[in-house]
């Protein structure tokens, strides 16, 4: 903090805010789903606590278009147990197998012990897997130079869509 007067007789003083929660989940996602793809989405577990703490994570999948759920996309159980160690981390995962004609998925995950709670929600664009890349090439051109360049796997591309 700073402080005057109008004769220009001035004061600072410095204090400090420590802020934190006691049980954090920080999600590990990706930034976009594919089409037919499958992944493991996972979560990290903080306890900022000096005991330890047992609890319970769940992953909870909306179609963000039309609001429904789908957690059928989860191969496992939405919903894990964990442990994790005073002052220590832990983390817990799902299995996702994502269908095709999704176009975006909302993902939340919440985490709770004893007292504490953290979650996290935001939405995932969901790519179709027909956009194939068959071959890229570096090109280094000096500004008085002029080279050709062949892409001849895409010259001889023989996909049928």
């Amino acid at each position: 903090m700073v402080a005057h007067t109008k004769n220009l007789q001035s004061a600072t003083k410095t204090l400090e805010s420590f802020t934190q929660k006691e049980l954090m989940a920080t999600l590990n996602v990706p930034w976009f789903l594919i089409e037919g793809g499958k992944i493991i989405i996972s979560s990290k577990i903080a306890n900022l606590t000096e005991k330890v703490l047992k609890g319970k994570a769940k992953l909870i999948l909306t179609d963000a278009l039309t609001n429904k759920e789908i957690n059928t996309l989860i191969s496992d159980n939405s919903q894990k147990e964990f442990t994790v160690d005073a002052t220590g981390n832990t983390e817990v995962s799902w299995t996702l197998n994502i269908p095709e004609g999704l176009q975006a998925v909302q993902y939340k995950v919440l985490a709770k012990a004893e007292d504490f709670s953290d979650g996290e929600q935001n939405v995932l664009p969901v790519l179709t897997n027909r956009m194939l890349v068959t071959e890229s090439l570096p090109m280094w051109v000096r500004s008085s130079q002029t080279k050709t360049f062949s892409l001849d796997k895409l010259k001889k591309n023989t996909n049928s869509w």
